[in-house]
Order: structure tokens, then sequence, then C-alpha cells
């Protein structure tokens, strides 16, 4: 068995080991006290309008395909459709959630969640390959309700939520890109790059790059069948050489490296210099009061108290972690118990069917298990994070449904794309 299949193995084994354990505390939390309220209302409305807006979806859908419209043009009228949808929802979660907020602020958070839930598609189909599956998780993270009232907080989790999925978004399309054996471009070093300057922004909004280190050191292991490629001088500098310089270079020229390698090198070096980059531009350069305020009040975004960190762990008590653990799911007990079980359900039905597990989702699985991890024993504020684990919960649930379906080693797709 190869490097890559273990590893994707593994990461399966503790992501599902971390779902039970959340599915317990879930059940501990809610017969620990049985006096809390459940805003059954919510989650009622939040099936309906979902069941409901995916009815529409396929009916529109169906309703141009039946006029035989052309694709392109099928395509905006549908995109026009969940974008309107999404903006309208998150407008009117905005207003109802946090009170005396401008309209300019309003309407700017409104497109970064509009730009959030697109990529999330994106990321969805680009595995799937469905069109439906990725409108059902852009239309979860839709509904998901708001419930920060801290302008601050809010304007970080947003945009730290986009910036990761972008990281994502570039991520799985590297991938494709190194998977290409034999193709001459330079196009996985431009992915690399675009990687590395989402990663900065991110850590410009306090996710620590010991998550990120992690995540991208795991493409190394997970990923296989990737491109090699190796150094090619011109003909210009080896004929102005000395022979037994010649005879070196050529022998430099028959190594190959693996592509990835170069990659993780250009997302390791790009990502901190974007990251010290934005740190000089938007802190001493541009003065916009709400950004400055976010990026002036993290502490530690490059990780260089995690040493510390780890001594400071020893004293940290069994409770407080058991405690930092309870605070992710005590925000929306419900909806993380049916996501979990469901999530868990598909995971045994992966392993009885004898599906494969592809890179791009344990990748995924990984950042949720890190970033978890990160939380749980540091105890970092999970209301920066929280709505960045959810989408993360949302993808990895929509993913593994798909994978029963496509990730079959004869390829079979029996949902429509």
């Amino acid at each position: 068995m190869s490097i890559s299949k273990i590893s994707r193995g593994l990461v399966v084994a503790v992501f599902t080991v971390l779902i039970i354990l959340l599915i317990f505390t879930n059940i501990h939390l809610t017969f620990s006290d049985l006096s809390l309220k459940y805003n059954i209302v919510a989650k009622i409305i939040y099936v309906i309008g979902l069941l409901g807006l995916i009815t529409i979806y396929a009916l529109l859908k169906e309703k141009l395909n039946k006029k035989k419209v052309k694709k392109v043009v099928s395509l905006t009228y549908r995109y026009v459709f969940l974008i309107t949808v999404t903006f309208l929802i998150k407008i009117i979660f905005i207003y109802t959630m946090i009170k005396d907020i401008s309209k300019f602020t309003t309407l700017a958070w409104a497109i970064i969640s509009v730009l959030s839930a697109v990529v999330l598609k994106k990321i969805i189909y680009n595995i799937s390959k469905s069109d439906l599956l990725s409108v059902v998780g852009m239309l979860m993270y839709a509904l998901l309700p708001n419930i920060i009232t801290n302008e601050l907080i809010y304007f970080n989790m947003s945009c730290l939520t986009l910036f990761s999925l972008i990281v994502i978004m570039y991520m799985q399309k590297l991938i494709d890109e190194l998977k290409q054996l034999g193709i001459k471009t330079n196009k996985y070093a431009i992915l690399s790059l675009l990687t590395g300057i989402s990663i900065g922004a991110t850590m410009l909004l306090n996710l620590n790059s010991i998550i990120w280190i992690v995540v991208t050191l795991s493409m190394i292991f997970v990923t296989s069948n990737i491109d090699k490629t190796h150094l090619n001088f011109s003909n210009k500098i080896i004929n102005n050489l000395r022979q037994k310089n010649k005879v070196m270079l050529y022998s430099i020229e028959r190594i190959y490296i693996n592509k990835i390698f170069i990659s993780v090198v250009i997302i390791f070096i790009s990502s901190y210099l974007s990251y010290t980059l934005l740190n000089i531009l938007i802190l001493k350069t541009i003065n916009i009061p709400i950004i400055t305020n976010v990026i002036s009040s993290i502490k530690d975004p490059v990780g260089n108290n995690v040493i510390e960190n780890f001594r400071l762990f020893k004293t940290i008590e069994k409770s407080n972690i058991i405690s930092n653990f309870e605070n992710f799911v005590f925000n929306s007990k419900g909806y993380y118990f049916m996501l979990c079980i469901y999530i868990l359900f598909i995971e045994i039905l992966t392993v009885f069917l004898r599906r494969r597990y592809d890179t791009k989702s344990s990748i995924i699985k990984i950042l949720f298990i890190v970033m978890i991890t990160m939380y749980t024993l540091f105890g970092l504020n999970i209301l920066v994070y929280g709505q960045l684990l959810t989408a993360l919960l949302i993808l990895i649930s929509v993913i593994n449904t798909s994978n029963l379906y496509l990730n079959r080693d004869e390829r079979i797709k029996l949902l429509n794309s």
C-alpha cells in the first residue's frame, strides 16, 4: 500500500474519532442541562427554507433546459438566482442580529458572505462535478444564521472564512494541475503563489500559520501520481562552459524533482512575504478604521509564541480542555449533532462500500482536525473560528455524499452534473 493511501486512511480515522467525540459531547451537553431552551422554530425554518430553495433551483434549471437555452445563459440565470437569494438572506440576518449598523457595512458584509458561498460552491463542484450537490452546500451555508453581534468579530470571522475557502479552492486547482503528467507549464507555480498569498491574508486575520504549515506539508503525503520536473539549462549557457562543467550541468538536468515540493516551498515563501507586506500596507499605509481595529487587536498571527503556548499547555487543566471542546458545539447543538451524525453515517458507508478516499477531501479534513485541535488546546476564540469550522463541516458532509457515487474505480456518475 502506498504512503498516500496510508496517510489518507489515517486522516479519515482521526477525523472519524473527532466526529464521534463531537457527537458524544453534544449528547453530554444536551442531557447535562435539560432546562436549556432550543429554538425549534428556527431549525424548522432552516430545513423548510433549504428544501424550498433547492426545489425552486431544480425547477428553474429544468425549465431552462426544456427551453434549450444556451449553457452560458442558463448558468448566468442560475447564478443570479443563487447570488440574489444569498444576498437577501444575509442582509436580513445582519439587520436582525446587529443593531444600529450602517448601510455600507451591511452591504460590504453581505457581499463577503455571497463571495464565500460562491467559493464554497466551486469547491464542492470541483470534487463532485454535481451542480445540484454544490447548490445544496451553497444554500446550507447561505442559510446559516448570524449569532455574532460584535462588528469587529463579525468582520474578522467573515473575511477569515472567505480567504480560507479561497485557499482550499486554489489548493484543489493546484492538485489538479500537479496530477497532469508530462505537461510543461508553470501554471502550478502560479497557483502555488496564489495559494500562498491567500494564506498570508488568513494569517493577517488571526489564523495561526502553524495550521497552514501542517496542512501544506500534508499535501506531500496524501497526494499521489504527481508530475515531476527538472532544470533545463539553455544551450547558450552550456556552450560557454568547459567540458567538465558541461558534464556537471548535464548531470543536474537528469535530476527530476517532484513538483509538489516546489509548490510547498513557493507557498511557504509567498505566504510569509504576503503577510508581511499586507501587514505593512494595512497598518501603516491604509487608514480604514474597521480594518485597522481588527488587525491591530490580533495577537500572534504568525505563531511567534507557539513554543510558549506549548509550554503553557502543560499547565492547562483537563477540565479547561474539555470546556474549550464543548464551547464549539454549544452555540448550535442540534445543528452540529445532525451534521456530525450524517457525516459519521456516510463515513461508515464509505468503508463498507469500499470507496477510496480522495486527496482533496482529505486536505479539508486535515484543516478541520488541526483547527479544532489548536482551538481546544489553546482556548482560541470560537466566535472567530466558528463560521469557518461550520463551513468545513458542510463541505465535508456534501463531498462525502458525492464520494459514494462519484469516487469509484469505474467512475460511474449517477448524479446529474
